[in-house]
């Protein structure tokens, strides 16, 4: 694996003293196909091999469930099936009060606010993990929440600059802010099976483009289109937009257009 996660700032980098990182809790809502939790399952993986003992708390299920668990960290799940149940708090509590994590990781808005007020209760150590970037976070009782609880947090560690500029003016000096990018496991890439052109509907002479990623107004797909439909009329090209989210029926209406239409594959 490469990576940015050669990059990751040490234990007393983000906050948490000098102590060594011997157990670590992760709070991730689910583990469904996203980003988010793809990052998580390489990050468990590097830290298991070091020697970490890695717990993750879950609401629900998803494909990358078992994959966290092959990697060697240990599941709880302390959800009873609504998201929105006031126990979940306590049950994260008395997870955290039980496995005494030297440090409690948060990806996403719901583990985000239970995980900032298990750890205030707890007197553990918290990094939340920003995943997004300010164009997400639309003015909700929610995300002020978030933002609020955020200023409590040990650090705050980014996977983009735009996601640390949202913070920028949003937490006091105190709280260490960090950028680190996504890792990529370069082995998995080459031990993938290669694809003959013409499968894929890859004519001689033509290039593809490729977007692998959520249908959603952050990741900015008009843009894509836009750029796809300059290019469309300048170099034979087919484009694969691979994902799905709120905005997917979105993303196709943009793709329909007479010029992409036999040009842009939609998975």
């Amino acid at each position: 694996m490469r990576s940015a996660l050669e990059d990751e700032p040490t234990s007393s980098e983000l906050g948490t003293g000098e102590r060594s990182l011997r157990r670590i809790l992760h709070c991730i809502p689910n583990m469904l196909n996203g980003g988010s939790q793809h990052q998580l399952v390489l990050l468990a993986r590097e830290q298991a091999e070091a020697g970490i003992d890695v717990h993750v708390a879950l609401l629900h299920s998803g494909p990358h469930a078992e994959r966290l668990a092959s990697v060697g960290a240990q599941l709880h799940w302390i959800s009873s099936g609504v998201n929105h149940d006031p126990r979940l708090l306590w049950r994260l509590v008395r997870l955290v009060r039980r496995i005494e994590p030297d440090v409690v990781q948060s990806w996403l808005t719901q583990m985000d606010v239970l995980a900032a007020a298990a750890t205030r209760l707890t007197n553990t150590p918290w990094i939340l993990s920003e995943r997004s970037s300010g164009p997400f976070y639309r003015f909700s009782l929610k995300n002020q929440t978030r933002a609020w609880l955020a200023r409590h947090a040990d650090a705050v560690v980014a996977n983009s600059t735009g996601g640390d500029d949202y913070w920028r003016t949003r937490l006091p000096a105190r709280v260490p802010r960090h950028v680190v990018s996504n890792a990529v496991s370069l082995a998995a890439i080459e031990d993938a099976p290669r694809a003959a052109s013409e499968s894929i509907g890859l004519a001689p002479g033509f290039k593809m483009v490729l977007h692998v990623g959520r249908f959603s107004p952050e990741k900015n797909i008009p843009v894509l289109v836009g750029a796809l439909e300059e290019a469309a009329g300048r170099v034979p090209m087919v484009a694969y937009l691979c994902g799905d989210g709120t905005h997917e029926a979105d993303a196709r209406r943009l793709v329909a257009h007479p010029v992409l239409q036999e040009r842009v594959a939609r998975r």
